[in-house]
C-alpha cells in the first residue's frame, strides 16, 4: 500500500524527501502529463485490490452466484486479486446492448427539436470518462417509439468503433436511447455501475479492449466486447473503492488546476518581463532590464511557449535597433534610397516615414516602405508542374520551409527561353508565400542562394530582388518574421474564404528599418546565433519533459505493482 500512501499524499504541502523512491515519484508526477499518470494509477491500484482495504467477512460474488469451481472459473484472470474477489467476463457483470443508428436527415426532420421524450445520446455527446453527458444535444425520440432501444439510468456507456474507441465512457443519470457506436451496460444487483465506469478507464481494460478492435477503421464487437474479463469485489468494497475514487480523482483535479494556476502566472510573468525590456527607453534602461530576466533565466525559460517568446522578443529587438551596438562611423542609407527611388519603377519618390514608430530609433536608422529598396517584384508560373528531373525545377509553397529553401519534392516543368529569363532566379533574391489556407504561412519568406538559382518558382511565391548596397537579403527575412509585420502581414492576408492572400502591392506598403548595410549584416549574425541558443534549449525541454513522461510512467507502473 506505499503507492496508495503516495497517492493520498501527493497533494500534500510537504514534498518527500528528494531522491527517496516517494520523492522522485512525487517529481515525475508533478512534471507534464504527470496527474494523467496519477489518475492512471489510481484506477490501476482500484481493480487490484490496492486501493482500500478488504474485509473478509464480505461475501464475494463468486459465493453469491455459487460457483463452486473457483479456480477453473479464475483460468483467464489476468493478475493477482484479493481473496474474496473473482473474475467476471464482461457479459456477466449486466446486460450489454448497443444502440440504434438514425440517418443526418431522419435525425433532423423527425426527432430534432420534439419537447418529449427520451434524449438520444450520440458518441459526440459523450465525454473522455466523464459523468456529463450531453443531454440536451435538440434531439429526442418519443416514448412510443418501440423499434428504439432504450438504456435506463445508471447505464455505462463506452464507444465501440472509430478513433474513440473504448476512449469515450459515460455513466447515464437518466434514461436514454442511444446511437449504435456505442454499448450501454445495465449492471446487475451485485455490482456498482460507477465501479464499472471507472473499469473502463483503467489501462488494463484499454489493452484488453484494443486487442480485441478489428477494421481499418477500429472497432469491436458485441460478442468481443463481452468478454473482457473485469476483477469483480464484494459489491459493499466496489462501494468503498467508488469512493476512494472519487475523493482521489477531486485531489487530482485540485493539482492539475494548481498547475494550471501556476503555468498561467509563468506565462504572464515571462510576458511582462519581456515587455518590458521591449519598452525601455534608453540603453541604460534597457540594460537593467536585461539583467533582470538574466538573472532568472533559468527559471523563467523553462516551457517551450515561453522560449518561442525570447525569440519572437529577438526578432522585434533585431529589427528595431536594439539587438547589436550601433557604431557612429557608420552612415545612414536614406540618402542612397532617395538616389535609387528617383530611377526606381517600382516607386517614383522616396517617402519616409515618421511616427511614433521611429520614436527611439537608432539616429542612423531609417524607416521607409518596401518599394523604395525593391528593384524587381513579380508572381512565378502558373504551369501544372510534375516531377520530373528532365525538365526545369520549380519551387512551390513547400519548399519555403522555416527561413530556408528546401529542395526535398521538388516539381519541374517545360518553359520558353522568354519563360527562363523573366523568372529566372538571382542569389539574394527573397521568396514569399503569397497565398495559403493557413495564415501563419502567408508572407513566410527565404533568401535565394547560389544553390538555388537553377530553379524557378511558382505562382503562389512573390520574389523580390532588392538593392544588395542597401539591403542585406537576410535582415529583410527577419523583418518580414517579426512579431510586428506578422501582424500587418496578417491583417493583409486574412479572408474568409478559407485560402489567405497577401498581394504584391500590399508588400510594397510595408514599412520596414533599415540600418547601415554593415550593421544589418551584425544583427543577422547576432540573431543567428541567439535563435541557436534558443532552438537548443527547446530541444533540452522536449527530451527532459520526454524524460519526466517515461519516468512517470515507469514508476506508475512499478508502484502498481507493489
Amino acid at each position: 500500500m506505499r503507492a496508495l500512501k503516495l497517492v493520498e499524499q501527493i497533494a500534500e504541502p510537504e514534498i518527500a524527501e528528494v531522491g527517496s523512491w516517494d520523492g522522485r515519484l512525487q517529481m515525475a508526477l508533478l512534471a507534464p502529463n504527470g496527474v494523467k499518470k496519477l489518475r492512471e494509477l489510481i484506477l490501476e491500484l482500484a481493480i487490484r485490490g490496492q486501493l482500500v482495504p478488504q474485509k473478509n467477512e464480505e461475501e464475494g460474488v463468486a459465493e453469491l452466484l455459487n460457483r463452486k469451481e473457483k479456480d477453473a472459473y479464475d483460468a483467464f484472470e489476468l493478475f493477482s486479486v484479493p481473496q474474496n474477489w473473482t473474475w467476471l467476463t464482461l457479459n456477466e457483470t449486466g446486460d450489454i446492448f448497443n444502440g440504434n443508428s438514425i440517418n443526418e436527415t431522419t435525425k433532423a426532420n423527425k426527432y430534432t427539436g420534439l419537447k418529449d421524450g427520451y434524449p438520444f445520446i450520440a458518441t459526440k455527446d459523450v465525454g473522455y470518462g466523464s459523468l456529463d453527458l450531453n443531454y440536451e444535444n435538440g434531439v429526442k425520440i418519443p416514448k412510443s417509439e418501440e423499434k428504439f432501444k432504450v438504456a435506463h439510468k445508471s447505464a455505462v456507456l463506452i464507444c465501440s468503433e472509430g478513433g474513440s474507441a473504448g476512449k469515450k465512457i459515460g455513466l447515464t443519470d437518466r434514461d436514454i436511447c442511444f446511437g449504435n457506436k456505442l454499448y450501454a451496460n445495465e449492471v446487475r444487483d451485485y455490482i456498482d455501475s460507477k465501479y464499472i465506469f471507472y473499469v473502463y478507464q483503467s489501462g488494463t481494460f484499454y489493452s484488453q479492449f484494443k486487442e480485441r478492435m478489428t477494421g481499418i477503421i477500429g472497432g469491436i464487437s458485441l460478442n468481443q466486447f463481452k468478454s473482457i474479463p473485469v476483477p469483480i469485489p464484494p459489491l459493499s468494497e466496489q462501494n468503498r473503492i467508488v469512493s476512494k475514487i472519487n475523493e482521489l480523482m477531486a485531489l487530482c483535479d485540485t493539482l492539475e488546476a494548481q498547475k494550471s494556476e501556476a503555468a498561467h502566472a509563468h506565462e504572464r510573468l515571462v510576458k511582462t518581463l519581456l515587455d518590458t525590456l521591449m519598452q525601455s527607453q534608453g540603453a541604460k534602461e534597457f540594460q537593467e532590464n536585461w539583467e533582470r530576466i538574466a538573472k532568472n533565466f533559468n527559471i523563467l525559460f523553462t516551457t517551450e511557449a515561453s522560449v518561442d517568446a525570447l525569440k519572437e522578443n529577438i526578432l522585434q529587438l533585431a529589427v528595431t535597433g536594439k539587438l547589436v551596438p550601433q557604431s557612429k562611423k557608420e552612415i545612414s542609407v536614406e540618402n542612397e534610397i532617395i538616389e535609387f527611388s528617383k530611377h526606381n519603377k517600382n516607386k517614383s519618390k522616396a517617402e519616409f516615414v515618421e511616427d511614433q514608430n521611429t520614436e527611439g530609433l537608432p539616429e542612423n536608422w531609417c524607416l521607409t516602405a518596401f518599394a523604395n529598396i525593391i528593384s524587381l517584384i513579380n508572381y512565378g508560373t502558373s504551369k501544372k508542374c510534375i516531377p520530373d528531373p528532365t525538365k526545369t525545377p520549380v519551387f512551390r509553397i513547400p519548399n519555403i520551409l522555416n527561413g530556408k529553401i528546401d529542395h526535398c519534392d521538388l516539381k519541374h516543368a517545360s518553359f520558353s527561353k522568354t519563360e527562363l529569363k523573366k523568372l529566372a532566379l538571382e542569389a539574394g533574391d527573397i521568396l514569399i508565400i503569397r497565398s495559403n489556407g493557413s495564415l501563419s504561412l502567408v508572407g513566410q519568406a527565404a533568401v535565394v542562394e547560389e544553390k538555388d538559382i537553377k530553379s524557378l518558382y511558382a505562382g503562389y511565391l512573390i520574389r523580390i530582388r532588392a538593392l544588395k548596397s542597401i539591403i542585406y537579403p537576410r535582415f529583410l527575412t527577419l523583418q518580414l518574421s517579426s512579431p510586428n509585420m506578422r501582424k500587418k502581414i496578417e491583417s493583409f492576408g486574412r479572408s474568409t474564404s478559407g485560402v489567405n492572400n497577401i498581394n504584391s502591392r500590399q508588400i510594397a506598403s510595408l514599412n520596414i528599418y533599415v540600418p547601415p548595410l554593415e550593421e544589418q549584416k551584425r544583427i543577422v549574425s547576432k540573431v543567428d546565433e541567439l535563435i541557436s541558443i534558443c532552438d537548443s534549449l527547446k530541444d533540452r525541454l522536449s527530451k527532459f519533459n520526454s524524460i519526466h513522461e517515461q519516468l512517470a510512467l515507469a514508476l506508475v507502473e512499478k508502484a502498481a505493482a507493489e
